[in-house]
């Protein structure tokens, strides 16, 4: 961010970060927040909040049946490209404090979204499902676009043809292979079935 004739203006770096910038006295100003992103992340809250709470008088789906859930696993997506940079993110060796920040974010979801579960509330709750996703996505995070395009497309074919054979193979198996196929194939909200709509809201952030 730059002082032209007293004015603020955006920079030319980690464009779209909500971060502090210095000015030549020290004083700190902060890019504001992107409003659209902001609506859609409370659109899809609230859609989650009535697919729970609606009551049911037959088996039908309603329109807030998933489409809540695709929304918030985009916009997560989203959320992560802002993260980094958006459209320019740091250059390698200045990357370090963004994953460093996305990986505690997973950290403390997974515990909360651990905590919220145990509760046995008959709530499906997507918070650790989300942290497992944060943490496969840290290694794609500056790929380029047309490289995460391609592993969406994968994924999209490839994973749920193996969850279901998976999920026919049984869970005889040992705690935490079974662990891993519940949060990555078979589980609530399977975290290799929801990744491409993680990668399309990082092209698109990007």
């Amino acid at each position: 961010m730059n002082l032209e004739g007293g004015r603020i203006t955006p920079g030319s770096s980690d464009a779209g970060v909500d971060t502090p910038t210095r000015g030549p006295r020290g004083a700190a100003f902060t890019r504001s927040r992107i409003a659209g992103v902001d609506l859609a992340r409370g659109l899809a809250i609230i859609g989650m909040f009535a697919a729970h709470s609606i009551p049911r008088v037959d088996d039908s789906e309603l329109l807030v049946d998933g489409r809540p859930s695709i929304l918030f696993a985009t916009l997560a997506g989203i959320s992560l490209g802002i993260l980094t940079g958006s459209a320019r993110p740091p250059e390698p060796g200045r990357r370090g404090d963004r994953v460093v920040g996305i990986l505690v974010r997973a950290l403390i979801i997974f515990i909360l979204g651990v905590t919220l579960g145990a509760l046995d509330s008959g709530v499906a709750v997507i918070l650790d499902f989300y942290a497992i996703m944060f943490l496969l996505m840290t290694p794609l995070l500056f790929l380029p676009r047309w490289v995460l395009a391609m592993l969406a497309g994968v994924i999209t074919v490839a994973v749920p043809p193996l969850a279901t054979a998976v999920d026919e193979a049984g869970r005889d198996a040992p705690a935490l292979i079974e662990a891993a196929q519940f949060y990555l194939l078979n589980g609530n909200y399977p975290a290799l079935v929801w990744l491409p709509f993680l990668l399309v809201g990082l092209i698109s952030a990007r």
